[in-house]
């Protein structure tokens, strides 16, 4: 391999390296808000992947910049989400990655047009057909 092609590669290289410690949040330049909100993965912070990280914060930003309402129902979901056993949680995590993007933005679709209650009751609909109750006993 010739010199210049050698310098070259190692130079993208580096500047890859660079970018990479560069893009990668630490815990303490976090805004106050974002922190409050990570607060349940502050522990996992430091061996996270990186782009998870960089997802969460992005996340933690949109949240923020969120009007009150939209806040509100945003950690409704959280909560409703949070009280499915965990078996439950994992299985509508695999069914929803899948489901084909269409069905997936048709769904959205729907659940924004829904009243509250409408959201409710298509919320359990979804949770039945995607991740059925198992019999098995609750640890």
């Amino acid at each position: 391999m010739p010199a210049d092609r050698q310098r070259t590669l190692a130079a993208l290289l580096l500047s890859a390296l660079a970018v990479t410690a560069v893009a990668s949040p630490r815990w303490q330049d976090l805004s106050p808000a974002a922190q409050q909100l990570l607060a349940p993965v502050r522990d996992q912070w430091p061996q996270m992947p990186e782009a998870r990280k960089l997802r969460l914060v992005q996340r933690a930003d949109a949240y923020a910049r969120m009007p009150a309402p939209q806040q509100e129902r945003l950690r409704e979901r959280f909560r409703w989400f949070r009280s499915l056993p965990p078996e439950r949680r994992r299985a509508l995590r695999a069914a929803w990655r899948r489901l084909p993007i269409e069905q997936k933005q048709a769904l959205r679709q729907r659940f924004r047009q829904a009243d509250r209650q409408q959201r409710q009751i298509l919320r359990q609909q979804m949770l039945d057909q995607l991740a059925p109750a198992t019999n098995a006993p609750q640890p």
